[in-house]
């Protein structure tokens, strides 16, 4: 708990000399109080923001380039060509996100770190409504009658 209470007082005082999103905002959402200690905070954070946004890039992967898998020949094939290529852009805008964190891991400057939490926060709400979304198309694609209308041959 004491540890929590220092990344968030270490935060607010980076927040007062950068232009951060608000603590409790971030932390809903990228669970920052988890962070084992408060050293190199914002590049913490950052990587944090990153390793999620790796989470979405192997869901939207799957669907793009299925692998043999069950799972994901089933899910991809509840999305249209439509759908798949809206996906791409989506997937671009993630893996330009990412790439952008993985550069600034070799700059070690907290203003670039902070402008790169400060902006990725602004982008959330639409990146999070189309994850969302997307999620919930593929939980659905489990409930159909016909999951799969390819030959399953061999599954193991």
């Amino acid at each position: 708990m004491a540890e929590e209470k220092n990344i968030e007082l270490k935060y607010k005082e980076l927040q007062k000399k950068l232009q951060l999103p608000e603590f409790n905002q971030l932390n809903n959402v990228f669970e920052i109080n988890s962070l084992q200690n408060d050293h190199f905070l914002l590049r913490n954070i950052r990587r944090t923001i990153a390793a999620k946004l790796e989470h979405i890039t192997k869901i939207v992967e799957e669907l793009l380039q299925p692998d043999t898998h069950f799972r994901t020949l089933t899910e991809s094939s509840s999305i249209s060509e439509k759908q798949k290529q809206q996906l791409l852009k989506f997937y671009k805008q993630i893996m330009h996100l990412l790439r952008l964190s993985d550069e600034l891991d070799y700059s070690y400057n907290d203003k670039k770190d902070a402008e790169y939490i400060s902006n990725l926060f602004l982008e959330w709400e639409q990146i999070n409504v189309l994850i969302k979304s997307l999620l919930e198309q593929l939980k659905l694609s489990w409930q159909k009658e016909e999951i799969f209308d390819h030959d399953i041959g061999y599954l193991g």
